[in-house]
């Protein structure tokens, strides 16, 4: 029945649908001859099956290992041989998408992990090839990879149609700012749909708190972002936990209250012996509060 099918309708059944195996594949081209011909019978054909073979070695071999990492470091070497006259990137999203098959992985959870790890060309062969959406849930893909700090994906999918930017109240520049993800950082800046004040200025809120003196830098140097906000937090936390370069850097800056919130920075960075900080809050403030809260 299968030879009187269109060639193309044959290749389907054989190849995309992963049900399959390589040996299956050949056992079928062994049927008859029109079968031989339509699966083996051209080098299109006959490069096809090579790919699903290599395909099932890799995931073969990377079952007991790290997944996708394992599956990405033994074909991407050999891409060439795998693909041979075939794009590549073709032979790649075949790959993952067994790969994705035999760990049982929505789409969603695929791309996901890809972006997280840094797959640059998994990410990529993902999209043009198996219909993953960069969009789905709120550009989750996107943001996973900001966060991580893969500039490279992230610059990828944010020239994907329909990506924002700025999706989930800006959630890639305040998770990259929180991290210090600072060369996504400084691409997000740069983006039109990116508001680095979001969700009153988080950003800088957390670059401060979670002393990310890098990108505490960069979000100071940019105007739209307020570091005062929620009474001066970013200071207040900075020596709070101790982190006396954010602490100098936003006191140099000019624009926080050193004594917001009942002298919070002050009577932290006392409790916790931060001598630094301690040393520097009491340069900007009236002596005779610093020796009150001292008492």
């Amino acid at each position: 029945m299968l030879d009187k099918l269109p060639a193309e309708l044959v290749h389907r059944i054989a190849y995309d649908v992963l049900i399959l195996s390589p040996r299956d594949v050949v056992n079928l081209a062994c049927v008859n001859k029109s079968l031989t011909t339509v699966l083996l019978g051209d080098r299109y054909s006959r490069d096809r099956a090579r790919r699903w073979r290599a395909t099932q070695l890799a995931l073969r071999w990377c079952s007991a290992r790290d997944g996708l990492a394992a599956l990405w470091a033994l074909l991407v070497p050999q891409r060439d041989v795998v693909a041979d006259s075939l794009e590549w990137s073709e032979a790649a999203a075949t790959a993952i998408k067994a790969f994705a098959d035999s760990e049982v992985l929505s789409k969603d959870e695929l791309l996901a992990r890809a972006c997280k790890r840094g797959h640059t060309l998994a990410v990529a062969a993902l999209i043009k090839h198996s219909g993953y959406s960069p969009t789905d849930d709120d550009c989750l893909a996107f943001r996973l990879a900001a966060q991580c700090g893969h500039l490279d994906i992230v610059e990828f999918l944010a020239a994907q149609e329909g990506v924002d930017a700025g999706a989930y109240n800006n959630y890639a520049v305040r998770w990259a700012a929180r991290y210090g993800r600072v060369d996504v950082v400084r691409f997000l800046l740069a983006h039109p749909a990116v508001d680095p004040a979001a969700d009153n200025n988080c950003a800088v809120r957390w670059a401060g708190m979670c002393g990310q003196i890098a990108t505490l830098r960069l979000l100071l140097a940019d105007p739209r972002v307020d570091p005062t906000a929620n009474n001066s937090e970013a200071l207040r936390k900075a020596a709070h936990v101790g982190c006396a370069t954010a602490v100098r850097l936003l006191l140099d800056d000019g624009r926080c209250d050193p004594r917001a919130e009942d002298d919070y920075a002050l009577k932290w960075a006392l409790k916790y012996g931060h001598a630094t900080i301690v040393a520097a809050l009491e340069a900007v403030v009236p002596p005779e509060v610093v020796a009150a809260i001292a008492e």
